[in-house]
């Protein structure tokens, strides 16, 4: 990364070093660690297309109380009504109650009387679309309110009017804010995951608490699900108009989701410090060019940082740890000693016959911890030597990541030396 980019490195120092020293004070804006390009949101879309519609005055198509842009809306809204009642239908079973039919059942009335009254709106915007839903409604076989086609531009894709290409155009930019949106709560939904496996492995335990810890987490994945198929609409409609728009901007930033690219950021490929992060968590890189590489490469730095410096912390741990072990063998030593030369071994003076063998036992234990302690001596000095730490202009030490896990990798072979049997 410093080879790549040698002037942000001290840019970057400089700022980890500002906010380590004071955190609250920098305020977010200052957190080296948070990302400032912030991506294109669904939001941020509709509010880009309600300032190019207010400002559109002589180029008016079609003048109804509802605009180009709230229409569209409208219609994904419905897609996502529809999806959503979906799967409330799959998630019935073969033996739902009354209740629960009476419940679908109302839901699917209300969606059916909007989905006809937003159908009114579309024909002034769209009438290719009511002929092609009159030649889909020949079928006798009754369609469920989730399952009647909305027949929005990216269904359509045919673009032969100023107007169909100013609804494709208008339809592409939202689905493009609503997967990013997805995209976002996919990944959130995935931490969340991340974090509570790690609880129920360290602190979750008994029947009770392991059940509840399972419902959660299957609540989760239904979440991440969820936010899979939406994103799966919302890249084939975008896929669909691409060709009639010749516009495959979307493909710079986001890419076709699999279910393998749904994993967590600590569970990618690779090893501690050759890792290769999922697409996913690295989708906003390309949207804002440069600064958008330059934001993801500063916190991606940062992290590595913090990750040397933890390593190197280990090592030291490590050497306390060495240095301590000697000294608990030698003290041992020096313990039994003195038991066999009989201090503290009052207990064994009034019995007799039990002098002898109480010396003897403790003499042995002595020679033990003796030569555990001339071992662990021989091998804890092939351990390498202390790291030598980079001192940058500001006086703080600066650690190579990789070299410092390769070191604290070496250092480890030589922490825990085998016992020897007692």
């Amino acid at each position: 990364m410093s080879i790549e980019d040698p002037a942000a490195i001290p840019q970057w120092r400089v700022a980890v070093h500002k906010w380590e020293r004071d955190p609250h004070g920098v305020g977010p804006k200052g957190n080296p660690f948070i990302p400032l390009v912030r991506q294109l949101s669904d939001a941020a879309v509709r509010l880009q297309l309600a300032e190019e519609e207010a400002t559109r005055t002589s180029d008016v198509y079609v003048r109804h109380d509802v605009g180009p842009c709230d229409f569209l809306v409208q219609g994904l809204q419905l897609e996502d009504m529809q999806a959503r009642l979906k799967k409330e239908v799959a998630d019935l079973g073969n033996h739902p109650t009354d209740r629960q039919k009476a419940n679908i059942q109302q839901k699917c009335n209300c969606l059916r009387r909007r989905i006809e009254a937003w159908f009114t709106i579309q024909g002034v915007y769209m009438p290719a679309s009511t002929v092609q839903r009159m030649t889909l409604a020949t079928s006798s076989t009754p369609v469920q309110a989730y399952d009647v086609p909305l027949l929005l531009p990216s269904a359509l894709a045919c673009i032969q009017t100023d107007l169909d290409k100013l609804l494709a155009n208008m339809e592409r930019r939202l689905r493009f804010g609503r997967a990013q949106d997805t995209l976002g709560k996919i990944r959130e939904h995935i931490l969340v995951r991340g974090g509570m496996y790690r609880v129920k492995q360290r602190e979750v335990r008994g029947q009770a608490m392991v059940t509840r810890a399972a419902t959660v987490l299957n609540r989760i994945d239904g979440h991440i699900e969820d936010g899979f198929q939406a994103y799966q609409r919302h890249w084939n409609a975008l896929e669909r108009l691409a060709v009639p728009l010749g516009c495959p901007d979307h493909r710079i930033s986001l890419r076709a989701l699999n279910k393998a690219d749904m994993v967590n950021i600590d569970d990618s490929d690779g090893s501690e410090g050759r890792r290769t992060l999922s697409w996913i968590w690295l989708a906003n890189v390309n949207l804002a060019g440069s600064a958008g590489l330059q934001d993801a490469l500063r916190i991606e730095w940062c992290k590595s940082r913090a990750r040397a410096r933890r390593y190197q912390e280990e090592t030291e741990f490590l050497r306390v740890e060495m240095e301590r072990y000697l000294q608990t063998l030698e003290s041992d030593a020096a313990i039994w000693r003195s038991r066999a030369a009989g201090e503290g071994a009052e207990c064994t003076r009034h019995i007799p016959g039990f002098v002898e063998g109480a010396r003897a036992y403790a003499l042995r234990q002595a020679a033990i911890k003796e030569t555990m302690h001339g071992n662990a001596r021989v091998v804890f000095s092939r351990a390498p030597g202390d790291y030598p730490a980079v001192i940058d202009a500001t006086g703080n030490p600066e650690l190579d990541y990789l070299d410092v896990t390769r070191h604290v990798d070496t250092l480890s072979m030589y922490s825990s030396p085998a016992p020897s049997a007692e």
